[in-house]
């Protein structure tokens, strides 16, 4: 339907005084109330995010604020989140309202979906609320419950005529189409009702109605689109999802498909971002056989007057693992999953120690009921031996954490495959799956928190590969933030330099580690330090450390143990020379029981205090 028809409302409302309640009225604003009634229309762009022609459906619910003159919207306020459904071409309100009796100018504020959540509305003192997309868009309602439009109408004065309210959309929408490329047909296209998601995209932010901008945005997840197929012009189309505004990557995936038990990887040749308002179509021209389409993306932003076209390309999801690609920057682990997300392989890169070895080296394991096999892992390559025929050996993990090294005979492996048993193998054969790649992050989200932390592999453990750096507990509350450690009652935490430093009381609460993970105990630091042959070079990040001509940081284990110093008290101390971490009690849930540290002058992972005064980085390890 064309962008430029509109659907008029007509909102009657009247209002006894003594009906409005403190949530709807601030009590020290006491406002007199007149006995002229508000009449609203609602104008708003068709967008075919509803079923119906009309915008409005039974049921739908919108929010609406009103201000008096000079106040604004995070002041005094005459009407607060007033509820009106749309109810046989009307919106009844669950509240009546008058124009107020001493002829104040009033300024209109409304929005769509209604919530009255907390969290979700738009608080005294703030001009901020937290809006939210379905990551299931499948279904119609979810599809339009994830759109959110805003009105204004400002200088308005008491009147028998209608206030006009325009609706605009704030979110940014994503069309999908596919066309036929070589080898395929559209009605082929249309018979195999391809699969498709969107990936990645956060799901989750805070829009400021004064600024009339998105911040905050969080909360990741694959979205399911909503439609179905249809031929138009020659063209699969009619799949659309409503997406948060927001950046995305050129390096990140923004489209997966299926067709026929192909899967196809879609990412971008340059950032992009989708921005409030805009409308994107996105053509992927496909073919079963070719390795490589070429999709185009078509843009267009508020009422579609400004067009501009960005070509990014896509691959269809590899038969094989390119081994020598990959960069390790995220993460020092990758996670192989078939094209439907069977979990079939890890590949590490990690600190392999034993009397045959003392290097890194990328490491790939097989998977026996979704745990990798420490008893198989394959050598692909060991850094610093690139032209020796030292690689494709063989690793295996005893349960004290010790390693039995078999050493190669190639040169390094380029590429593997992953065959329908799970085997792990160097050329390609009939029954090899289709792989996808990811990089095996832990992504740790605290109400509108998001932490995403490295994960590094050492020995049979895994750890995260940087310091915990939360600023909430794990039920989401907020952990006091204070300038020192000096107050030893309270729960804390400090920042300084960029580095998070937690207090006795905050680490004995038990609710600082993600869900899957805990606190490095004595025993894990036991057997950290037996791996590692108490040589903790291996473990200190290579930058920051003061200069010691007999102790030099290499990190080969990706540990990156920065050195972020400690709090004692009131006094921040020891920064380029520690590194200081709680130590859990093996015996005790949730009672600490040392420090460890780490120093500049020496290599050796020492026992430390656990003062209720001490301000301490915490590590945490997998379970």
């Amino acid at each position: 339907m064309n962008s430029k028809n509109r659907k008029r409302f007509i909102l009657v409302v009247s209002l006894i005084p003594f009906i409005f309640s403190c949530s709807n009225i601030r009590k020290e604003n006491d406002f007199d109330q007149g006995r002229l009634p508000v009449l609203l229309s609602a104008d708003v762009r068709v967008s075919n995010t509803r079923i119906l022609d009309s915008f409005f459906e039974t049921g739908d619910a919108l929010g609406l604020y009103v201000t008096l003159q000079p106040y604004s919207l995070s002041d005094s306020r005459y009407a607060d989140n007033i509820k009106y459904t749309y109810n046989s071409d009307e919106f009844v309100p669950e509240k009546p309202l008058f124009y107020p009796e001493n002829g104040e100018i009033c300024n209109f504020v409304a929005y769509y979906p209604y919530s009255n959540e907390d969290g979700k509305t738009i608080e005294i003192g703030s001009t901020s609320l937290e809006v939210s997309v379905h990551d299931n868009q499948s279904n119609s309602d979810a599809f339009s419950m994830s759109d959110f439009l805003v009105a204004r109408n400002s200088n308005v004065v008491a009147s028998e005529q209608l206030v006009h309210l325009t609706f605009h959309h704030k979110m940014s929408r994503l069309n999908i189409r596919i066309q036929a490329g070589e080898e395929y047909t559209v009605d082929e296209l249309f018979t195999a009702n391809p699969l498709v998601w969107i990936s990645g995209m956060y799901t989750k932010a805070i829009y400021n109605f004064s600024s009339d901008s998105f911040s905050d945005q969080n909360t990741p997840a694959d979205v399911v689109p909503n439609g179905i197929w249809e031929i138009h012009d020659g063209v699969l189309r009619g799949k659309s999802v409503i997406v948060i505004p927001q950046p995305f990557s050129a390096s990140s995936v923004l489209v997966e498909l299926e067709i026929d038990g192909v899967f196809f990887d879609c990412r971008l040749n340059e950032n992009f971002i989708f921005e409030s308002g805009s409308s994107n179509d996105l053509t992927l021209t496909v073919s079963p056989h070719r390795n490589v389409f070429q999709p185009s993306m078509f843009v267009s932003v508020d009422d579609w007057e400004k067009e501009q076209k960005i070509d990014i390309a896509g691959t269809t999801v590899s038969s094989l693992v390119s081994v020598s690609n990959l960069t390790f920057s995220e993460s020092s682990i990758y996670h192989v999953t078939t094209g439907d997300g069977l979990f079939v392989a890890e590949i590490c890169r990690e600190y392999l120690l034993s009397d045959k070895i003392e290097s890194r080296a990328v490491v790939i394991y097989p998977m026996i009921e979704g745990q990798a096999d420490f008893s198989n892992g394959f050598v692909t390559s060991v850094e610093g031996r690139e032209s020796e025929n030292v690689h494709g050996g063989k690793v295996s993990w005893n349960l004290d954490g010790s390693l039995t090294y078999i050493a190669g005979k190639s040169a390094p492996i380029d590429y593997v495959y992953v065959t329908s048993g799970g085997e792990i193998i160097t050329s390609r054969e009939e029954n090899i799956l289709q792989l996808k790649v990811h990089p095996y992050v832990l992504t740790d989200t605290r109400s509108k928190e998001a932490c995403i932390y490295p994960i590094v592999k050492i020995g049979r453990q895994y750890w995260m590969g940087e310091n915990l750096r939360t600023s909430k507990y794990t039920d989401g509350s907020n952990i006091l933030v204070a300038e020192n450690c000096s107050d030893t009652s309270s729960s804390l935490y400090c920042v300084k330099a960029g580095f998070f430093f937690y207090n006795y009381e905050a680490v004995s609460t038990g609710m600082l580690s993600p869900a899957g993970w805990k606190i490095a105990e004595n025993n894990t630091w036991e057997t950290l330090k037996t791996y590692i042959e108490d040589n903790t070079s291996v473990l200190k990040s290579s930058l920051g450390w003061k200069a010691d001509d007999k102790n030099h940081a290499s990190n080969f284990t990706g540990f990156n143990a920065a050195v972020s110093g400690l709090y004692n008290s009131e006094n921040y101390l020891y920064k380029d020379e520690y590194s200081c971490f709680w130590s859990m009690s093996d015996l005790i849930p949730n009672g600490i029981s040392k420090s460890v540290t780490l120093s500049y002058s020496t290599n050796t992972l020492d026992d430390g205090g656990s003062g209720k005064a001490l301000g301490l980085s915490v590590r945490c390890v997998r379970q």
